[in-house]
């Protein structure tokens, strides 16, 4: 047998789903919507629930803040960018 673990659970309350509706799967939309044009997202400062979705906070190479949010089946809902919507 041997000694390796297999990967982290997700702490209680996060939901794992196919369709990218887990706190990674969450992440890495954001980012990738984020980063479609010619900005990047430099930090993730927060990842919180909302409601049965994802709220995830940070901040961009050029220095302006985000915020993105999505629902439990990884669909982005929304972007904002400096508080503006995209």
């Amino acid at each position: 047998a041997g000694g390796g673990r297999g990967p982290p659970l997700p702490a209680q309350g996060q939901q794992r789903g196919e369709a990218g509706g887990d706190i990674n799967g969450a992440i890495n939309r954001c980012m990738s919507e984020v980063s479609r044009g010619s900005s990047r997202v430099q930090d993730v400062d927060s990842v919180a629930r909302e409601g049965d979705g994802w709220r995830v906070m940070g901040s961009m190479t050029t220095g302006s803040s985000f915020s993105c949010a999505v629902d439990r089946d990884g669909r982005i809902r929304n972007v904002n960018i400096d508080g503006r919507a995209i």
